[in-house]
C-alpha cells in the first residue's frame, strides 16, 4: 500500500479518508508508539517509525512538527482523501542504548527472550546471558526503573519484572529504562530469572559461584556457562556459520531469486539459479542484512527486508543473515499463538468450513502429510509464491489450495479460532499512480479483480488478494464508481496522461453504487485544427464523444456542458447549442488563443437525449 520507498528506510504512505489509528510519543519529532487493530495502516506502519513529513491534498507540505501538531492537523483535515504521509523507517534494533543523561540509559529489548536475570526490589540486573542481544552493554549491575511499550510500568521487583517481560513476550518496540550501577550499588538479594519456569522457581541461583566455591563475584563471566563449544557450536564451523550459530550468505549483484513471508521474513521459496541454493533451506528465517559499509538491517519485516534487497542490488560483498532452522512455529500454547505449515504439492487430505472468514479445519484424513494437532485450529493466511492471501472462507482456502496444488513451497499459517491476531484486510484504501500504463491484467468479471501484474507495474506489491478495484478518482476531481471491469479499463486509457487514485475495497464489502462526480469547472486552452469531438444537445452543448484522436482526451468529460467559448478578436459566446458550437469551432480552426470553458452537468449526471451532434 506504499505509494514510494525511498533508499530504506523511508516511505510515502497515502491517507484513507478518517482516522488512521496511530499513535505518536509526546515528543518535538513524533514516533509511532502503537498502531490500533482497526487501522487502515496496521500492515503498513510499525511501532518505532518516525514522523519526516504530512503532505496535503491542496499541496502543502508539513515538516518538523510536534506530536499534538500533527495530530491536529490530520483532525482538521481527516476528510482529506489525497494526505500522504512520509515516515522514517527506523526501528531501534535490540541492544540499543541511548543515554538520557544523570545515569539512566533506555535499552531497546528484543522481541523474544532477552536472557536476563534480575534481583531484589526494585529489580537489579544480576547478569545476562552470553548470547543475548544485550550482551557486552556494561547493564549487570543496573537498577531498572522502568519498562515500557505503548504501557509504562515503573518500580518494579524482580518478580514482577520477570513476568511482565514473560507476557509482552513477542512486542515489538519494548524498552528498558536503567539507572548504571555506581561503586555504592551491592546486593545479595534471590535471582529471578526471565527464562525461569511458570513458578519462578526451580533456577533460583544456579549460577552464583560465591555459594558453590566461595570464588569472588569478579569471576562471573559466564553465568550460563555456554561457551561456543558447549552451545554445540564447532570449532572448524563452514564460511557460511557465524559464531552464534546464524548462516552468513554473500550475495553478488542483482536479484535473489528468492521469495519471503511474514516478520521475520521467513524463505518461502528458492528459485533456480539463486546464491542461496546451496546454503539455506525453505523456512529458515531472516536474522540481518549487512551492506559493505557496515550498515545492518535488524528486526526487519519482509516489505523492509524487499526494500533493502532492492535498492542495494547494485552492490557486491552484501551478508544476509538467516537463523537456525528451528521449525516454522510460534506456538507457545496461547490463544494468540501460531503454526506455519508447509503444503506439499499433491493432495492434502483436508476439508475446511465456515462461510465467513477465518476458515476452519474440519476434517483430515489419517494419511494427511499434514500434522493432526492443527486440526479445529483456523486459516490466518495462504502464501503462494510470495503473495500472501488472507480473511478467507472456507471456499476461498479451497478454491486456492486445489489452483495452487502443483506448486512447491506454499505456506498455510494456521491458528486458535480465539486468537485476536488474525490478519484482515483493509475495507478500503487508495493508491494513487502516476501517468502512463498501469500494468495489470484485471479479470473479465465483475467487480474488477486484478489478475496478475506485468513487469514494472505501478501497482505491483501494492495490492494484496481479496480486493477490487471499486472506483476510479482523477486529479481534477472526476470520479467514477460501480464500473464494469470494461469500464474500469477504458476510463483508465483515457486517463493515462494524469495522476489517478484507484480505490480498492475488501471483497467482503458491496461495490459502491453507480455514479459520476464532475469537476465543477474546466477550463481548456483549445489547440488549433480538428478537435476530434463531438457535441450534443438542441439547447446546451454537450460533450458527447471524445474520439480516439481527440486533443482533448483526459483534458474534459463526455456529458459536460459547454458554458462559453472565447475567440480572440470577438465577444465570448455562450448559449450555444451542439450545432453552433460545433460550426463555431469548426470555422476558427486556425485561430490560436481559443479557450473553451465546460461546467458540470446536472446533478443526476445523465447527458439530455436526443438533438443533433456534430462531429469537429
Amino acid at each position: 500500500f506504499i505509494e514510494d520507498r525511498e533508499m530504506a528506510p523511508h516511505a510515502t504512505i497515502p491517507l484513507p479518508q478518517g482516522a488512521i489509528g496511530l499513535a505518536f510519543t509526546d515528543e518535538d519529532v513524533p514516533v509511532v508508539i502503537d498502531v490500533s487493530n482497526n487501522s487502515p495502516l496496521r500492515s503498513i506502519v510499525e511501532p518505532g517509525y518516525k514522523f519526516v513529513s504530512l503532505t496535503l491534498g491542496n499541496g502543502n507540505v508539513y515538516e518538523k512538527m510536534t506530536s499534538r501538531e500533527l495530530a491536529k492537523i490530520l483532525a482538521d483535515d481527516i476528510a482529506d482523501s489525497r494526505r500522504k504521509l512520509k515516515l522514517e523507517m527506523i526501528r531501534s534494533s535490540p541492544g540499543t542504548v541511548t543515554q538520557l543523561g544523570n545515569g539512566f540509559v533506555e535499552v531497546v529489548l528484543p522481541e523474544t527472550e532477552i536472557g536476563m536475570a534480575f534481583v531484589g526490589k526494585p529489580a537489579k540486573i544480576q547478569a545476562t546471558k552470553p548470547n543475548s542481544p544485550l550482551a557486552g552493554l556494561g547493564l549487570e549491575g543496573g537498577v531498572v526503573t522502568e519498562i515500557k511499550w505503548t504501557q509504562v510500568l515503573r518500580g518494579l521487583d524482580a518478580v514482577e519484572l520477570v513476568d511482565v517481560v514473560k507476557d509482552t513476550t513477542g512486542i515489538r518496540g519494548r524498552k528498558l529504562v536503567v539507572r548504571l550501577a555506581t561503586d555504592d550499588d551491592s546486593g545479595d538479594d534471590k535471582l529471578q530469572y526471565t527464562n525461569s519456569d511458570d513458578s519462578g522457581h526451580g533456577l533460583q541461583d544456579p549460577m552464583d559461584p560465591q555459594e558453590e566455591s566461595g570464588e569472588p563475584q569478579d569471576d562471573l563471566q559466564d553465568p550460563w556457562n555456554e561457551s561456543a563449544d558447549d552451545a554445540g557450536i564447532p570449532e572448524d564451523t563452514t564460511p557460511f556459520e557465524n559464531d552464534e550459530g546464524h548462516i552468513d550468505v554473500e550475495l553478488p549483484q542483482g536479484k535473489l531469486g528468492a521469495a519471503f513471508s511474514g516478520s521475520p521474513p521467513a524463505l518461502i521459496k528458492i528459485y533456480s539459479g539463486s546464491p542461496l541454493e546451496e546454503f539455506v533451506d525453505v523456512g529458515m528465517k531472516v536474522y540481518s542484512l549487512t551492506l559493505p559499509d557496515g550498515t545492518q538491517y535488524l528486526d526487519m519485516s519482509t516489505i523492509e527486508l524487499v526494500n533493502a534487497l532492492k535498492s542495494s542490488a547494485s552492490q557486491d560483498e552484501r551478508i544476509l543473515t538467516f537463523l537456525p532452522d528451528n521449525g516454522n512455529t510460534g506456538d507457545d500454547g496461547s490463544e494468540n499463538s501460531f503454526v506455519d505449515v508447509d503444503l506439499p504439492v499433491g493432495k492434502l487430505g483436508v476439508s475446511f468450513r465456515g462461510r465467513n472468514p477465518p476458515a476452519s479445519i474440519h476434517k483430515m484424513q489419517e494419511d494427511s502429510p499434514l500434522p493432526q494437532k492443527i486440526k479445529g485450529m483456523s486459516v490466518d493466511t495462504l502464501n503462494v509464491e510470495g503473495e500472501e492471501h488472507q480473511q478467507l472462507n472456507a471456499k476461498q482456502v479451497t478454491d486456492i489450495i486445489k489452483r495452487t496444488t502443483a506448486i512447491p513451497g506454499r505456506v498455510m499459517r494456521v491458528r486458535n479460532p480465539s486468537s485476536m491476531n488474525f490478519k484482515t484486510v483493509t475495507d478500503e484504501f487508495k493508491i494513487t499512480i502516476e501517468p502512463g500504463p498501469v500494468g495489470v491484467t484485471f479479470g473479465r468479471e465483475s467487480p474488477t479483480i486484478i489478475k496478475s501484474f506485468k513487469e514494472g507495474s505501478q501497482l505491483a506489491g501494492k495490492v494484496p488478494p481479496g480486493v477490487y478495484l471499486d472506483r476510479i478518482e482523477a486529479a481534477d476531481g472526476y470520479m467514477q464508481s460501480g464500473m464494469t471491469t470494461m469500464e474500469a479499463v477504458s476510463l483508465l486509457g483515457f486517463l493515462n496522461d494524469m495522476t489517478r487514485t484507484l480505490v480498492f475495497r475488501s471483497n467482503t464489502l458491496e461495490p459502491s453504487p453507480k455514479s459520476t462526480v464532475f469537476p465543477e469547472k474546466i477550463v481548456l486552452k483549445l489547440p488549433t485544427g480538428k478537435l476530434g469531438c463531438s457535441f450534443r444537445g438542441n439547447k446546451v452543448a454537450k460533450f458527447s464523444r471524445l474520439h480516439k484522436e481527440s486533443k482533448l482526451k483526459g483534458k474534459v468529460y463526455i456529458n459536460m456542458k459547454i458554458e462559453s467559448i472565447e475567440i480572440p478578436g470577438s465577444p465570448i459566446f455562450t448559449g450555444l447549442s451542439a450545432f453552433e458550437a460545433a460550426k463555431l469551432l469548426a470555422d476558427t480552426k486556425a485561430t490560436k488563443g481559443r479557450i473553451l470553458t465546460a461546467v458540470a452537468p446536472t446533478s443526476d449526471g445523465v447527458s439530455t437525449v436526443g438533438g443533433k451532434s456534430r462531429r469537429l
